[in-house]
């Protein structure tokens, strides 16, 4: 990767065809999506790519089955598609999950009905097992299990009138903050320039006639302090929930206000341990509203990752734009569990870790919310949402985006570069993103990249658990990482227990993967901040480390180390 300096001049002194604004999932796969298609593409991000309402993915890449209560077929067929494609094109990091729905009576939860479900649901998209290539891993179809065997798996669930369950299968994310990492890292392979911890603060407008157009973006760089010019011919405005501040940046008092901004605030909560052979989808009280066939409540999920246990979602309004997690709204979250599921295990004094973010809210449901009433989570936003500011600021080349799903973020991408090759009266060339394989993801198949990292780290003896860990954290650059180690066995020292982590992989990623803070390291290029607070030995290596590849004094080591206690170490343990 080139070094930030080379970044920042590349960024002044190309004349770009899409700038966008935001790195998060979304931002991240429209810069990889116009490269790929041969459009001059730059992207800035304010803090770390992914560091926001990406970070805090439930880790489930959900196929559309929900989408049929809704008889939403557009978005089913979309989500079997993208779902196929992540598998495709990242199988190391998106592995099937089965999935299990407990089954009641004889009415809208029974076993019959679902089961008739799932089979039409398999029979209308066959394309979720075919081939198409050999690395893609499969989805099983549906199956029943009894419900003497649920209750000996899942033993908390209510018995009373409980007729056994049916499993479908869905996907799972291995490690959200690499998948998006390897997609940011594939924008560059394809000629993107990316830059993070750099916040666009000022926009300069040229008039033609009654028509204003973006001249220039004045990017201020938050690690050399230094503002940058960045000219594009299309401005992409991605940064998620906070599009309307960037907005602001461009039409002050004329775009919509800032004032009231309303927000869900989804979080999930991970515990140690699990016993769960496949996600549990439990039921709660609270309905969805949007649905066009009422089976019931809307779902929470069970669901195993990594031998640990993950609880979510919980969806809270608010207006603070700045995520963070009372204790209360854990435990109101927790209650309103164990209403449905008495397992002793999720209380409030064994919870791990807290995880999650912010996502926008529809127009009527930000009018709702203002006024005082109940959202339920069904009125978060659930169309993604490309805005031509043309018409409204009277803006030409200036877009704003809102994407709401991980699982459909490269569709949305290819829609926007679509739109965007017409905007600039630019013949269009073919998406190719379904099809590319990302960094990281050059290798035969899952079992072959395995083999050859046994033989590759023999001289260190790692053990299956260690070779499948690295294999799904890094693909293929799993085996320049061993060769790294075995030059150095020292590097191959664990430095956290929960995540495995080596200390060469903290060298790595310090050299090579656009690190500027210690929550960078823990956070998103490894695992470690995934399985919450790894204590202050782990944390003072782990800084020791940084310190000595970014030569960060003592007084800098500790406020890192500081800072990333702040934001893991939870207010009631």
């Amino acid at each position: 990767m080139k070094s930030r300096s080379e970044i920042t001049t590349a960024l002044e002194k190309t004349d770009f065809d899409i700038l966008v604004i935001g790195g998060g999932i979304n931002g991240l796969a429209i810069a990889w999506e116009a490269a790929s298609r041969g459009l001059k593409s730059a992207l800035v991000e304010a803090e770390d790519f992914g560091s926001k309402t990406s970070e805090g993915s439930f880790k489930l890449v959900h196929g559309g089955f929900r989408y049929l209560q809704q008889l939403d077929f557009t978005r089913l067929y979309e989500s079997v598609r993208e779902q196929k494609v992540l598998r495709s094109i990242a199988p190391h990091l998106v592995q099937p999950i089965g999935i299990t729905v407990p089954c009641y009576g004889f009415g809208m939860r029974s076993k019959e009905l679902i089961e008739l479900a799932l089979s039409f649901y398999e029979t209308i998209t066959p394309q979720r097992n075919r081939q198409t290539a050999s690395n893609i891993p499969q989805l099983l179809n549906h199956s029943k299990i009894s419900p003497v065997e649920l209750l000996k798996l899942a033993p908390h669930l209510n018995p009373d009138d409980l007729r056994g369950g049916i499993t479908f299968y869905d996907a799972q994310m291995y490690n959200p903050d690499r998948l998006t990492w390897a997609i940011a890292e594939t924008a560059l392979r394809e000629g993107a320039i990316i830059l993070n911890y750099a916040r666009a603060i000022r926009v300069s407008l040229t008039s033609q006639s009654e028509q204003a157009a973006i001249e220039k973006v004045i990017i201020r760089d938050l690690v050399t302090h230094k503002d940058l010019e960045v000219k594009a011919r299309l401005v992409i405005n991605a940064a998620g929930p906070w599009v309307d501040s960037v907005m602001q940046l461009v039409r002050p008092g004329v775009s919509r206000p800032a004032e009231n901004p309303i927000f869900s605030k989804g979080f999930q909560l991970l515990f140690p341990g699990s016993e769960l052979p496949f996600v549990i989808a439990l039921e709660s009280r609270q309905f969805l509203e949007s649905a066009l066939l009422q089976r019931g409540g809307r779902s929470f999920f069970l669901q195993p990752w990594r031998g640990q246990t993950l609880l979510g979602t919980a969806d809270v309004v608010t207006a603070d734009d700045t995520f963070s997690v009372s204790e209360a709204e854990i435990e109101s979250f927790l209650d309103e569990v164990y209403a449905i599921y008495p397992d002793r295990k999720l209380r409030l004094e064994r919870v791990q870790h807290v995880f999650g973010g912010l996502r926008p809210v529809d127009q009527s449901a930000r009018s709702k919310a203002l006024r005082g009433e109940n959202l339920v989570r069904a009125e978060v936003a659930r169309d993604a949402k490309l805005i031509d500011h043309q018409g409204d600021l009277g803006v030409g080349n200036f877009y704003s985006v809102y994407g709401v799903k991980y699982t459909t973020a490269r569709a949305l991408a290819e829609n926007v570069v679509d739109c965007s090759f017409r905007k600039l009266s630019l013949h269009s060339r073919p998406s190719r993103t379904s099809s590319l394989a990302l960094v990281g993801a050059e290798y035969q198949s899952l079992e072959s990249l395995k083999a050859e990292l046994e033989l590759a780290s023999k001289n260190l003896h790692f053990t299956k658990q260690q070779i499948d860990r690295l294999c799904g954290d890094y693909g293929s650059k799993a085996i320049y990482i061993a060769s790294m180690l075995d030059a150095d066995r020292a590097l191959s020292r664990v430095i956290d227990d929960r995540s495995g982590v080596m200390a060469g992989e903290i060298i790595y990623a310090a050299k090579h993967e656009a690190v500027v803070t210690l929550a960078d390291l823990v956070m998103r290029r490894t695992p470690i901040g995934s399985f919450g607070y790894p204590g202050k030995s782990a944390l003072e290596a782990i800084g020791q480390l940084a310190a000595d590849s970014f030569n960060w004094n003592t007084s800098q080591t500790i406020e890192e180390i500081n800072k990333i206690e702040s934001k893991l170490r939870l207010s009631f343990k």
